[in-house]
């Protein structure tokens, strides 16, 4: 009978453990959301979800395992029908299994605190940097392209929605197949009015 309560503790705790973890990435993935954090790549995000996914599984069938371990256990108990407890004893092992609980959640909640406070560190320096290199490779690039944008803009003799020329749709394209563009978009003031910008 205890190496059946031995499984049952063992698979309680790997339980407990996965169901844990779990929680910890969901937590993580909501900061992540409502912050906007940069920091994971989308390979990652997948193999994070993964992760998820498999602590959730694992965890949702040691939950089943505990529960058909924990009728089995409760059947024997019954047969058994001895009652070992001794007068005296509960209340301090209830008072120190509350403080381990108490203490578990209190390491659980420091470690979480530390850890968004840590990956919002790693995301801000990560942003620093992601920012540094755009720069870069934007003023390269107005470089290479800038002076021939700057002669297609002056071939167009006054701002209008359908005067782009074939070369200007050319580098438009060229700058919209960037990775670190989303979009493109020049803005032209009208010599008639200086309050109207053309797009």
């Amino acid at each position: 009978m205890r190496s059946h309560i031995r499984l049952l503790s063992l698979v309680a705790r790997a339980t407990v453990v996965l169901l844990t973890f779990g929680a910890f990435l969901v937590v993580l993935g909501i900061f992540d959301d409502l912050l906007d954090w940069d920091i994971f790549s989308p390979a990652t995000e997948k193999f994070l979800y993964g992760i998820f996914g498999s602590s959730v599984a694992l965890g949702g069938f040691g939950a089943a395992i505990c529960i058909v371990l924990g009728i089995q256990e409760m059947v024997g108990s019954f047969r058994r029908l001895v009652d070992q407890a001794r007068p005296g004893t509960a209340e301090p092992v209830a008072e120190a299994s509350r403080r381990r609980y108490v203490a578990a959640l209190a390491v659980l909640l420091a470690l979480l605190v530390l850890t968004v406070v840590g990956l919002g560190a790693v995301n801000r320096r990560v942003e620093a940097h992601r920012l540094e290199v755009f720069k870069l490779i934007a003023q390269d690039q107005m470089k290479q392209l800038g002076p021939r944008l700057a002669t297609e803009l002056g071939k167009i003799p006054a701002p209008c929605e359908a005067c782009a020329t074939p070369t200007l749709n050319e580098i438009f394209r060229t700058l919209g197949r960037l990775s670190f563009f989303r979009d493109v978009e020049i803005y032209l003031a009208d010599p008639a009015d200086e309050a109207v910008l053309w797009r």
